[in-house]
């Protein structure tokens, strides 16, 4: 159901796929720049580790729960990451022009192994937390990073403070534009244009779009230069049907991991991208709606932070169980030829940060993360 989802997505034909072509190409060269800063940060995270209480640990809060001069302060970073120079080469990447470009590249990178399959929510626990860091560190942004809960305005995107085009918004929806390409199988949204108002009415979008890519193989002219507007197609009739409470509530409720990822990408109904996380990027529409680039839309980051929350909750449901529970490949719709997700996988990240495996990723309070949500 996600709108602008690859079209020739089809989980039951996602071989073979092909290499993916890795900001660092090299994994031992990976290793050998990572491990001594590893190394030298492991005595202080796990020092951190045994130091994170509930008192201590970082607090990420909901969009509309932060003041208005909280909203202004993120949006200020955002702005500033927009307008620092990039860590990647831009003769290697020509598309990326700025420090948020780096985010949506390594993102584009990794899309064929980190969505549908094992890799989804520790690889994006992650990331989140490489942005984070990026904020306060790069940016001087004192707060961490919000979310947004998908049921608060699941019937009304448009009147949200996410999304009401408001200074203190994320921007609202994009000009109506009946020729927009849209999904099919998709009630229309309201929008489909450039966005016409709040912070990031003049926000350019640098890579993509790559709607009609499919979904087994790395884009042609995945880093391309390509500077167009941020485009959103507002849909509540989407919102309203898969990120409502009742699928919350069911997503708590599932009993094991294999049962809370298939809410998570197939919802109530058992259908493939009905599911919250998939509907959350249709419900935004446009480059949210863009399976490789949407990282481009400043709601990416607040819509993936609701997913790690509802990943921690349920975990902190069975704390034996759920912090070591894992299900699927490391392939796109679970490849059965690419390696099962275990404790001991490595995940890349590019130039972002080094390798790291997923068992640091399966306590938010652990592995030098320190966080939780309110």
């Amino acid at each position: 159901m996600l709108g602008r989802w690859p079209k020739n997505a089809d989980p039951g034909h996602s071989k073979p796929l092909s290499p993916v072509k890795w900001p660092v190409t090299d994994l031992l060269f990976a290793m050998r720049v990572s491990l001594p800063l590893l190394a030298a940060l492991w005595a202080t995270c796990s020092a951190t580790s045994q130091q994170c209480t509930k008192e201590t640990a970082n607090v990420r809060k909901e969009w509309a729960a932060l003041t208005p001069t909280e909203r202004l302060d993120y949006i200020d970073a955002l702005h500033c990451l927009a307008d620092k120079l990039p860590i990647y080469d831009t003769g290697t990447y020509p598309g990326v022009r700025n420090r948020w470009d780096d985010f949506v590249a390594t993102h584009i990178n990794y899309t064929l192994n980190i969505h549908f399959n094992g890799l989804l929510l520790p690889w994006h626990r992650n990331f989140i937390h490489i942005w984070e860091t990026a904020l306060r560190e790069e940016c001087g942004y004192k707060g961490y990073q919000p979310y947004w809960d998908w049921p608060s305005n699941s019937l009304d995107l448009a009147g949200s403070p996410h999304f009401d085009g408001s200074p203190t918004s994320l921007s609202g929806d994009g000009a109506y534009d009946e020729s927009a390409e849209r999904d099919p199988t998709l009630p229309k949204g309201t929008g489909g244009g450039c966005v016409l108002s709040g912070p990031f009415q003049n926000h350019t979008v640098n890579m993509g779009p790559f709607y009609d890519a499919p979904a087994n193989r790395f884009p042609d002219n995945a880093f391309a230069y390509n500077p167009h507007c941020l485009r959103r197609d507002l849909n509540t009739r989407v919102s309203a049907y898969c990120n409502s409470p009742d699928v919350t509530a069911a997503l708590l409720a599932a009993p094991n991991i294999t049962t809370f990822q298939t809410i998570i990408d197939k919802g109530l109904m058992g259908v493939h991208l009905n599911g919250p996380h998939g509907c959350a990027h249709a419900s935004v529409g446009s480059v949210m709606g863009d399976l490789w680039a949407a990282v481009a839309d400043p709601a990416f980051f607040l819509h993936h932070t609701n997913l790690d929350r509802m990943w921690a909750i349920w975990q902190e449901m069975d704390e034996t169980t759920r912090r070591v529970a894992l299900n699927g490949s490391s392939g796109i719709y679970n490849d059965p030829d690419m390696p099962e997700v275990t404790l001991d996988t490595p995940m890349l990240f590019g130039e972002l940060d080094g390798v790291r495996y997923v068992r640091e990723m399966m306590d938010p309070m652990g592995g030098g993360l320190c966080y939780r949500y309110e």
